[in-house]
């Protein structure tokens, strides 16, 4: 991106830095300027006909023009009155987190690749699991890129803990009207068929309808399939609902499913003096195998 001989490394890391600094120093996640920013059709032009790879240039030329023309278009979720949709705003902690972790790129794969990471990181979900109520010994786990990932991971795990590889076709997973998109693409990743998938309907409260969800578990249970998770939300992306946790629970030990909570906007509240609005979420372990 740069003429090759007129940028040192240490000329790439202090601009990184100051451009980094200057937005924050601008206060960009408060209420300046507009939440959303239409980009005018010359400046996509420019951009594409930039080419791949691009011709080298000097690096503050670039800096300006990314910030000007790439990140200066589109929605500004840092803003304070965007309210679009549900990613929170960046903070200089979370930059810095990130500055290390892609400073020193450490790979954590295995306990020997990266042993105080990983300690780091049983250490913090130890505490995540007893916050939320856990079992002692529901320690295991590992962190993500972001809710999607996360529902896909677990739902494998769910997949894997009920049926057997020569039995996936079998399974039946449930999910509420108001359960995120990220949980339905999951469960065709792992394999289970669409019209395997059943939604179930909500209540006034926009929660998921138990009895429906009883009833639905039933009716397949005698059509010789094998329901093996229900999605319960903790907090849904479109009103904030939380499904009635130990309810959902009770049926998923009835019938021996595996309870998943997705809790990318909701589960926060575990920190909070409001954990009790996730009553239940304890409930979410599998003790039916």
């Amino acid at each position: 991106m740069y003429a090759n001989g007129t940028t040192t490394e240490a000329d790439v890391e202090l601009a990184a830095v100051r451009f980094v600094c200057e937005l924050f120093a601008r206060n960009r996640h408060l209420s300046e300027g507009a939440a959303i920013r239409e980009a005018p059709g010359e400046v996509l032009d420019a951009i594409r006909e930039r080419g791949v790879p691009a011709q080298g240039r000097p690096l503050d030329e670039v800096v300006l023009e990314m910030e000007r023309d790439v990140i200066g278009y589109g929605y500004n979720a840092d803003h304070a009155r965007f309210l679009g949709f549900v990613p929170g705003p960046t903070t200089a902690l979370s930059w810095l987190g990130d500055v290390i972790a892609a400073g020193y790129n450490r790979h954590a794969g295995s306990f020997a690749n990266y042993p105080a990471g990983c300690v780091a990181e049983e250490g913090v979900l130890s505490w995540f699991c007893e916050r939320a109520g856990l079992p002692a010994g529901a320690s295991g786990g590992l962190f993500v890129s972001g809710g999607s990932m996360a529902n896909l991971t677990a739902l494998a795990a769910a997949r894997d803990a009920v049926l057997g590889e020569g039995d996936w076709e079998r399974g039946v997973a449930y999910v509420s009207e108001q359960t995120h998109s990220s949980a339905t693409k999951g469960l065709h990743v792992i394999g289970v068929p669409r019209d395997h998938v059943r939604v179930v309907p909500c209540d006034d409260a926009f929660r998921m309808d138990v009895a429906a969800l009883e009833r639905a578990v039933a009716a397949d249970e005698a059509a010789g399939l094998r329901p093996i998770v229900a999605v319960a939300t903790a907090g849904t992306t479109n009103t904030g609902s939380v499904d009635p946790l130990r309810e959902v629970a009770r049926v998923c030990r009835a019938h021996g499913l595996w309870m998943h909570v997705d809790g990318a906007f909701g589960a926060s509240v575990l920190l909070t003096r409001h954990r009790g609005m996730l009553d239940g979420v304890e409930l979410a372990v599998f003790d039916n195998v």
